[in-house]
């Protein structure tokens, strides 16, 4: 008697269709949540070059997190270095269509700070 097929199983649609030549969306462990938290800390602490090592330690775990580059982005405007800062939030938003709106308007916020200040 032959048997029967196996089914597929179901995997379901991802919430946005990605398009040739976008990135997957990044995923969030826990993990990730941990060093992206402990990066708040510390910028909001005043404590630019802790919350910039923990951001690139995060961007190890997940190269595609936005919020990691929006940490970059502002630890490196908060020290006056616009170019970095800049850099940064142009690479964030590369993957801010997977993040909350409020990441890429921060990250576009910190590009356009930039600009007003080299008028």
């Amino acid at each position: 008697m032959p048997e029967a097929p196996v089914p597929e199983p179901e995997t379901p649609p991802p919430s946005r269709p990605i398009l040739p030549g976008q990135a997957p969306p990044a995923v969030e462990s826990s993990a990730l949540r941990s060093v992206i938290d402990s990066c708040w800390d510390h910028y909001r602490a005043g404590r630019w070059d802790d919350a910039i090592a923990t951001a690139e330690r995060g961007l190890r775990i997940e190269r595609r997190s936005a919020e990691l580059y929006l940490v970059l982005a502002r630890a490196y405007s908060a020290m006056d270095e616009r170019d970095q800062a800049q850099a940064f939030a142009r690479q964030g938003l590369r993957y801010s269509d997977h993040a909350p709106a409020a990441v890429g308007a921060q990250l576009r916020s910190v590009l356009g700070a930039g600009a007003n200040i080299a008028r």
